[in-house]
């Protein structure tokens, strides 16, 4: 007989049904291989990970669902033993930074309320009102360099020649050619000099006619207003005497300080005025100032060539007629006081002008 063939072993292990305990009986339970006690079966590691590595999606220590013992997605991280509690330190920190916020807005407002104060007195302060709403002086309002003429600013009564000459206010005698240059011969020492031309600027608070380029520019400034020139000879030797009047003696002061080596036009016209010290024509000058007037001179050789230490009296001459000058302004002012009502005062020592070279 052909042998029967043997059906193929099932894959599956046979399913053997438990015996049942005769009646009457508790079932015994199921005996573990290994002895006892009974040992964990050891399962399989997962895909793709080495033996001893946790499964996919778990940690390789136990904790409850979702709460991994340490570092825990959206969990912040469990204090060790030993270490600060991290989350009561943010929360203090979050406390100081609420409290320093509300500091800040305090003081901010205590600033702003000072700021406003400040501001409130400034302009009660400018406004120049007294409590009975009568105008005050306002307390550093001075004299400017470009007040207009005639100015009345207070200030305190002159007490000398010279200080009737400090302000337009209390100088108020007629100011011409003829009344400053009023000799036609001066005499200083045992030198004479001959009056031969006079003028005077004829444009209002322009003096750019009388003065060179540079120092009519200073002289602008500080607000010039007009340039009174008178030409004088001492036989080879022209010198041109140069009175400019400003609104205040701080403007006349601060030009002769800054003019340094500039001088004046020589005045060449009119009269019998020879042509001197024009172009780079060397020739000596010199410069003061008295009350609101500054003064000036440029002395050269009346043929008009440069002026040489040989040229003894060129800078005599600046020297002669800038101390002249102010001469006859020092008059001005004692005429000034005396129509004021204060008497003959004493003769004030004139200005020493020093000549320096100029070309």
């Amino acid at each position: 007989m052909p042998g029967q063939a043997t059906p193929p072993a099932s894959p599956f292990p046979a399913h053997v049904q438990p015996q049942q305990p005769p009646a009457g009986q508790q079932p015994m339970p199921p005996q573990q291989p290994g002895g006892f006690p009974p040992q964990a079966t050891q399962q399989p590691p997962g895909h793709g990970y080495p033996s001893g590595q946790p499964s996919y999606g778990y940690p390789p220590q136990g904790g409850g669902y979702g709460y991994p013992p340490q570092g825990g997605y959206g969990y912040p991280p469990l204090a060790q033993p030993g270490e600060p509690d991290w989350a009561e330190l943010a929360e203090q920190n979050e406390t100081a930074t609420r409290r320093r916020k509300r500091l800040l807005m305090i003081s901010g407002g205590v600033l702003a309320v000072a700021a406003v104060a400040g501001i409130v007195t400034t302009t009660l302060l400018l406004s120049g009102k007294d409590k009975n709403d009568k105008p005050v002086a306002n307390p550093t309002a001075s004299t400017s360099a470009t007040a207009a003429p005639g100015d009345d600013a207070p200030g305190p009564a002159p007490t000398s020649p010279e200080g009737f000459l400090n302000r337009l206010k209390t100088d108020k005698a007629p100011l011409t050619p003829q009344t400053l240059f009023a000799d036609t011969k001066v005499s200083e020492g045992n030198r004479q000099y001959n009056l031969v031309a006079t003028d005077v600027t004829t444009t209002a608070n322009d003096c750019s006619a009388g003065l060179d380029p540079d120092l009519a520019k200073i002289a602008k400034v500080f607000g010039c207003l007009h340039v009174f020139r008178a030409t004088y000879l001492n036989g080879a030797t022209a010198v041109t005497l140069a009175i400019a009047d400003f609104p205040d003696s701080d403007s006349a002061d601060k030009t002769a300080k800054a003019a340094a080596s500039m001088t004046v036009n020589a005045l060449v016209d009119g009269g019998n005025a020879p042509k001197f010290c024009q172009g780079d024509t060397a020739c000596r000058s010199s410069r003061t100032s008295v009350g609101r007037y500054y003064v000036s001179t440029v002395a050269g050789r009346a043929d008009g060539k440069s002026a040489t230490a040989a040229d003894k009296l060129v800078p005599v001459a600046a020297r002669d007629l800038a101390n002249y000058g102010s001469k006859v302004l020092i008059a001005r002012g004692k005429a000034a006081m005396a129509a004021a009502g204060g008497g003959q005062a004493p003769a004030a020592g004139s200005p020493s002008p020093t000549a320096s070279p100029t070309g």
